[in-house]
């Protein structure tokens, strides 16, 4: 008997390799994956594979898949990706027997797409030229790596910036100590020139008439620094040419000194305009202060302000373009706890997947977006570091619009951080774009614009933002605009704080929440909004449902009104497009059908604005929802003196037995932020149908 138990193993592994070895469960098959491996070998810990590529290769062949759970674990190191690893449904695990790619228990894991330079390589400048043309107070600061060394032979090109472009990757990024660094600008830090007279506006584009090859604007500068430079081949404007909120970048394509005008090479959206806000940048002549490098594409030479590296400092270069991996039509397939950085595109891009989950990694030095999902059901993001993105961190659009089947995706208790640092404007840390995802005991801080992006059914709750809208007006934290698909959506629970400058009376302005462009059929309930211009606007819209919100040192607490600048036809577009008055979609919001209106001063209705509370507010306009022109309904809601809350300094708002409302339930802020609630506590909060979800 012992004899023919050896036989059948030796036969097993002689058929099929050592690559069985079994997990801690024995449903589990292990492989394994090193820098040093090969993917000719086995997968063993002995005969380890090399690449991701190769593991997923080698899991196809043994014939494995959805027989047993696969754990595939990389070991401690670096794992270049110069190409995009695709996995498609052959790839696919199941519920019940998914694959997991995870780092080796503490092990730091890298999935590769830039380049880390040595400091060593930062010598002195020494070229006559550059020398020539570098700030006199600068010129001992400035320390030259040649790119050349690490097989870079050419410099990527500044890309255009448009808020109507989507960007497929960024320029290259250059960061020390994890703190990015700059293309060298005039003026230096968050200043700014302003336009002088325009001498031709350019081609008008804007989100329907999307003219990108248009004639750029001409307009005067009214600082001579312009003059001083030796060149203008590459330098480029940034400006808020318009507003705030759609910020364009050009190339400069002519400097006339005697008439003292500048031409763009690109038009701008919504045309250049007088006194409007821009800034140079990638020019040599302005390398003068920490936080700036300048790229020379004719030599490959990498010069940056010395701020006082060490050996032991940290100089990383993005470098790809490619994402790391696109997933189609791909299930239940995990990634735990790997590093992905450096590539100049997004980070992770799928179609139609299911299943697919981030848990516990880290995403930076992004150019593009952490992840952009689109299609399928139940994505999961959980416990990830997102930071130092240029566009955005988790976007994702999941579930059936139109039969509006549930996504089961979940994006929870992650930090996410510094991810609009190119495209400053609608890049948000989540866009939740599908039907009924969670966006939970998150936090999101650093972002110039919104924090997050909703739609159909999304819950935002329990997450705790702040240090947003730093470069914009007319804007939201959380923020939806005229799509009448964003319907059905609770902002809950959250604490929404310290963003903007706060101290001037909103207008338009900067809000915690913003239902631009008559969104409508929201609830927004057991919010604090804490330090900021705005708590909530209004613009329009129906059947939204605002109370127990605590405002506390808000210029302006409630701003509810009547959108008459625009038509409501855009509104409806989408909704029309999914049969909205018909089927599930009548069954669950028959309010859509009933109160359809598309003259723009009709839509302002039925909105209740009812037992919320104010303290330290300059301003109020909560009146505006009872306008007696509209039929709205504003009470029970109070101004309180803040003497009333327990410790503001330490965000504690508790008001105990000084509470003025009994009706008014205080929010826990124990639950608020990462890891403060359990996923079962998560889950219970859920309504029935948010829970449903299409079955494979």
């Amino acid at each position: 008997m012992k004899k023919s138990i050896f036989s059948i193993i030796l036969a097993f592994m002689l058929l099929f390799g050592t690559s069985f070895l079994v997990c801690a469960e024995d449903d589990c098959i292990t492989y394994y994956v090193s820098p040093d491996g090969n993917d000719q070998n086995q997968g063993t810990k002995d005969s380890p594979l090399a690449t991701l590529k190769g593991a997923k290769e080698k899991i196809k062949s043994d014939g494995v898949l959805k027989k047993k759970k696969i754990d595939v674990v990389f070991s401690e190191g670096y794992y270049r990706f110069d190409d995009t690893v695709q996995f498609n449904a052959k790839d696919s695990g199941s519920k019940e027997f998914p694959i997991t790619y995870k780092a080796q228990d503490g092990a730091k894991v890298y999935f590769e797409g830039g380049m880390t330079l040595n400091p060593k390589d930062a010598k002195e400048v020494t070229d006559l030229e550059i020398l020539s043309r570098l700030p006199k107070n600068a010129k001992d600061k400035i320390k030259v790596i040649d790119l050349k060394k690490y097989g870079i032979m050419s410099i990527p090109d500044q890309i255009r910036q448009d808020p109507y472009i989507t960007n497929q990757y960024s320029p290259m990024r250059f960061y020390i100590d994890d703190k990015e660094v700059v293309p060298a600008r005039y003026p230096n830090g968050k200043e700014w020139l302003q336009t002088g007279k325009i001498i031709n506006p350019g081609t008008y584009h804007d989100a329907g008439r999307q003219s990108f090859d248009g004639i750029g604007g001409t307009f005067q500068y009214k600082d001579d620094h312009v003059e001083n430079w030796k060149t203008y081949d590459d330098v480029w404007l940034y400006g808020q040419f318009a507003v705030a909120w759609a910020p364009n970048s050009t190339p400069i394509k002519s400097v006339d000194k005697k008439n003292k005008t500048i031409t763009a090479l690109y038009n701008a959206a919504y045309q250049y305009s007088v006194n409007a806000n821009y800034y140079y940048f990638n020019v040599l002549e302005e390398l003068d202060t920490k936080g700036e490098y300048y790229a020379d594409k004719k030599t490959c030479m990498l010069y940056f302000y010395d701020s006082g590296i060490t050996d032991k400092s940290f100089l990383y270069l993005t470098y790809s373009e490619k994402p790391f991996i696109n997933f189609e039509y791909t299930k239940y397939v995990r990634f735990e706890n790997i590093i992905f950085q450096g590539t100049r595109g997004t980070a992770l891009t799928s179609s139609k997947c299911r299943g697919l989950s981030l848990l516990g990694c880290t995403i930076r030095f992004i150019g593009v977006q952490a992840t952009d999902f689109n299609g399928g059901y139940e994505y999961i993001v959980d416990n990830c570091l997102i930071y130092e993105t240029g566009c955005g961190g988790v976007y994702v659009t999941s579930g059936d619009e139109n039969l509006l089947l549930a996504s089961g995706t979940r994006i929870t208790n992650n930090h996410i951080y510094n991810f609009s640092q190119w495209k400053q404007t609608y890049s948000s840390a989540v866009s939740a774009k599908g039907v009924y995802e969670l966006v939970a005991n998150n936090e999101f801080h650093g972002g110039n614009h919104m924090a997050v992006a909703t739609q159909t059914g999304t819950i935002v709750e329990y997450n705790d933002i702040y240090d947003f809208l730093n470069a914009t007006d007319d804007a939201g934290v959380i923020y939806n605009y005229c799509d009448g698909m964003a319907v059905d959506i609770n902002i809950r629970y959250n604490l929404i704080r310290s963003s903007a400058p706060n101290g001037v009376l909103a207008g338009t302005g900067c809000w915690g929440v913003y239902n631009d462009g008559f969104t409508s059929n929201t609830r927004i309930y057991g919010n604090i909004f804490y330090d900021l211009p705005g708590g909530i606007h209004v613009n329009g819209g129906q059947n939204n449902n605002i109370y127990n919100n605590l405002f506390v040192n808000c210029a302006t607490d409630i701003w509810a009104h009547a959108f008459i600048s625009h038509g409501a036809n855009d509104f409806w577009g989408r909704l029309d497009r999914v049969g909205y008055n018909k089927g599930i979609w009548r069954q669950r919001y028959p309010l859509l059908t009933d109160f359809r209106d598309n003259d723009a001063t009709k839509m302002f209705k039925n909105n209740i604005v009812t037992n919320n509370i104010s303290s330290n507010v300059y301003r109020s306009q909560k009146g505006a929802a009872n306008d007696e022109r509209y039929p709205n309904v504003y009470e029970n809601n109070v101004t309180v003196s803040p003497d009333i809350f327990k410790n503001l300094d330490n965000l504690d708002f508790t008001m105990g037995d000084k509470n003025p409302l009994s009706d008014f339930i205080e929010t826990d802020t124990d639950k608020i932020g990462r890891n403060k609630r359990t996923a079962e506590e998560i889950e219970r909060g859920l309504p029935e149908y948010f829970k449903t979800v299409e079955a494979e």
